[in-house]
């Protein structure tokens, strides 16, 4: 069951390049919300809505796995710490179906705890029909626990020129997560370079790494400004760039 990340990939991809070679293709019709999961002290758990848009009946798997980011990369981690009831549900179409998610095991006091719920919907041999493609869909739905309350992002930066860039690193010091909505360096002659790469999540504790395209000499020195989705304040720090 555990080896569902790569066999949901593999399904999808093995669904979309089908549906360029053989018969008619039909788009999946699962939808998830929320698109994020808060699970606190108070209520022990959160849930999630599963709906079925299409015209026949689909099959959806759950399952958790701890979200953790180790040199700049998500890992994910298969584990029983998320209760998800029900794990499967077979959906009607225009069919909904609600499911209760929990999370267990020790925490540190204070600090986040952060997992990943896999949504992904599965063949169903009842209404798979020969030469017939159906493009398979898995939700990925980011689940924080416990989040503490925090006045602001408490973030280190940091920023290293290299043959392709600079290399602009965000270490989280906080005890929760930060998620960047835009991230841009100001150059000394006032221009602005986003990053090239999509603003993604930076856990507690963690670096994540972000791409700005162009030259920068050692020395130099930029203005990070960042923008979070828990925040009108624009982060404004000044960096030098090391080599």
């Amino acid at each position: 069951m555990h080896r569902s990340i790569r066999a949901g990939v593999l399904r999808l991809c093995g669904a979309l390049v089908a549906a360029l070679v053989s018969g008619p293709a039909f788009a999946a019709s699962l939808e998830v919300a929320p698109t994020k999961l808060v699970i606190d002290g108070k209520t022990g758990s959160a849930t999630l809505s599963l709906a079925n848009r299409g015209t026949v009946p689909i099959i959806v798997q759950l399952e958790g796995f701890i979200w953790e980011q180790k040199d700049g990369k998500d890992v994910l981690t298969p584990t029983d710490s998320v209760l998800v009831s029900p794990p499967m549900a077979r959906i009607p179409p225009g069919g909904k179906q609600t499911v209760r998610i929990m999370a267990r095991g020790d925490a540190k006091p204070g600090v986040e705890r952060t997992f990943r719920l896999f949504a992904s919907e599965l063949p169903d041999p009842a209404t798979n029909e020969a030469r017939t493609i159906r493009v398979l869909l898995q939700f990925n739905v980011p689940v924080f626990v416990n989040t503490p309350v925090v006045a602001a992002p408490q973030l280190a930066w940091e920023a290293q020129s290299g043959d392709k860039g600079l290399v602009l690193s965000a270490r989280n010091l906080g005890r929760a997560h930060t998620k960047f909505t835009k991230v841009e360096v100001v150059t000394p002659s006032g221009r602005r370079l986003a990053t090239t790469q999509g603003v993604p999540y930076v856990l507690a504790g963690a670096t994540r790494p972000f791409m700005v395209a162009g030259s920068f000499g050692p020395g130099e020195k930029v203005v990070v400004e960042a923008r979070t989705d828990d925040s009108e304040v624009v982060i404004r720090e000044t960096v030098d760039v090391r080599r």
